[in-house]
């Protein structure tokens, strides 16, 4: 791991202050280049397979489940360290991504800028067909 050295402390499942829901916001960033890739949520399930497997595991709110980010895509995300906020209640993941981590085809999930009139504009390209890899979407 070629990030600065962190003091260890045992029981990290344990330290994190989870959520009513169960749940902790996380951050994923590029190790490379540091740009932010999402913003997800973590259940103590996919801490522990994260941290067991080094692949990045998040909670779907959505679906309500467990996944491992690139099982249906490919891509996925080696996770080269893990950070624990102040109060413990939030986490910041540093990855190296196997593809683009964004379901609608971007290499981050954060391709649109914000206009002052309130309009989205895309500001990246796009670096694969969603339909081609996860079929028709409703």
């Amino acid at each position: 791991m070629s990030e600065i050295a962190a003091v260890q402390e045992p029981g990290l499942l344990d330290r994190i202050h989870w959520g009513a829901d169960g749940l902790v916001p996380a951050v994923v960033q590029h190790s490379g280049d540091r740009s932010v890739l999402l913003v997800g949520s973590m259940n103590r399930a996919a801490l522990a397979r994260t941290l067991a497997e080094g692949r990045l595991w998040l909670w779907s709110r959505s679906r309500s489940a467990l996944w491992c980010k690139g099982a249906t895509s490919g891509h996925f995300q080696q996770v080269d360290g893990i950070y624990v906020n102040c109060e413990q209640n939030s986490l910041l993941l540093h990855v190296t991504p196997r593809g683009p981590i964004c379901h609608a085809g971007y290499a981050t999930c954060f391709y649109r800028q914000a206009d002052p009139d309130g309009t989205l504009t895309v500001v990246a390209d796009r670096q694969f067909d969603p339909a081609a890899v996860y079929g028709a979407t409703t």
